[in-house]
């Protein structure tokens, strides 16, 4: 594994708290509207899919990660407009959405940015290297 820069760490660790978050929101509002198993792999089922790969530091990854977590925002929007009795849980669901698209994003930039650097540096040390 490489070494990453302090921003790039600061980002992949906000990205992964605020999915966290997301993802306790939208857990404690399914479980108050005690809905069934079925709905609970419908809403978590797609971003299971993204463990590995988050797991792995994969920098493709966090991008498809992106497109996806918009599917969630469009839901989230709704969610805020048509039952505005519990905002809180919307809002936080909200917030963890909006960051971490944001620090993924910036993320996936810096660090494939360290890792062209660090690739180019590899191949010039081998070209040096006799």
């Amino acid at each position: 594994m490489s070494e990453r820069s302090p921003r790039t760490a600061v980002t992949r660790w906000l990205a992964l708290g605020s999915l966290l978050l997301m993802v306790f929101a939208l857990a404690v509002a399914v479980t108050r509207r005690e809905a069934p198993l079925g709905i609970y792999l419908f809403c978590f089922g797609p971003l299971a899919i993204f463990l590995p790969g988050l797991i792995r530091d994969r920098v493709r990854t966090y991008i498809w990660l992106c497109f996806v977590i918009l599917l969630y925002f469009i839901t989230v929007v709704l969610w805020l407009f048509n039952e505005p009795a519990d905002p809180v849980l919307a809002w936080a669901a909200m917030l963890g959405i909006v960051v971490f698209f944001n620090a993924a994003m910036l993320y996936a930039r810096w660090r494939s940015q360290e890792l062209r650097a660090q690739a180019e540096m590899t191949e010039v040390n081998e070209v040096d290297t006799p």
